[in-house]
């Protein structure tokens, strides 16, 4: 137990910060008195630069305070925050997204911007550049884009192809960049593919799938 040299109360160790210079390593004052004399202080600093510092507000058990609301919100509205004291983002979701949103316009002239500046190292003005200069066409299904032409990169080195629609360029992505794969894909197409077919455990046949197209030309003809 140690006695606060400000309020004189007896209190646990525990009650008290750290302090070196003292003999027995701790301060003179307990935590909650230092609180006090730092929240005055603060105060006074602020009322000599013609600022007001509004009360402490108390929130409920599982609530916090959003300013942007100005009002009282349960913790699940907001967003974790390692480097604050509570764990808790200062504001609400909704708020931290609009904040956020806004610094993205103000800094980079735009979230788009700034994703494909992370991501890919173009900006929106290089990628519209590149769109113009396909005639707004994507290059391979020959169409026009159909919001905004979608930024085409090598998955294995990182670097910018082009630009294409959303279908292509999500196919080429599913198809994982490989070029075989397309081929055999473009061949089964024009039914050349032959695919094998499991007829017994081990033994394979393998047959044409042209046998579709004859099909449909017999019952055309």
């Amino acid at each position: 137990m140690k006695f606060c040299g400000r309020c004189g109360a007896q209190k646990p160790i525990g009650s008290f910060g750290k302090n070196r210079a003292t003999s027995d390593g701790l301060a003179s004052y307990c935590k909650e008195c230092f609180r006090q004399i730092s929240t005055t202080s603060y105060r006074r600093r602020q009322a000599a630069k013609g600022r007001t510092v509004g009360e402490a507000r108390v929130a409920p058990d599982g609530m916090r305070w959003c300013p942007d609301c100005e009002d009282f919100k349960p913790e699940a509205d907001f967003g974790k925050n390692r480097s604050t004291g509570s764990g808790y983002a200062a504001y609400c979701k909704c708020h931290q997204n609009a904040r956020v949103d806004e610094s993205r316009q103000r800094l980079h002239g735009g979230s788009r911007h700034y994703h494909l500046k992370r991501r890919y190292g173009v900006g929106s003005c290089e990628v519209e550049e590149r769109s113009l200069g396909q005639a707004s066409l994507c290059p391979i299904c020959r169409r026009p884009f159909a919001d905004k032409p979608h930024v085409d990169h090598d998955h294995a080195t990182g670097e910018v192809r082009g630009v294409l629609c959303f279908t292509c360029n999500v196919g080429l992505g599913n198809f994982g960049d490989d070029i075989e794969r397309l081929e055999r894909a473009a061949a089964y197409l024009r039914g050349e593919l032959t695919a094998p077919s499991r007829i017994a455990p081990g033994v394979y046949e393998v047959e044409g799938t042209a046998w579709r197209r004859q099909e449909r030309d017999e019952l055309a003809g």
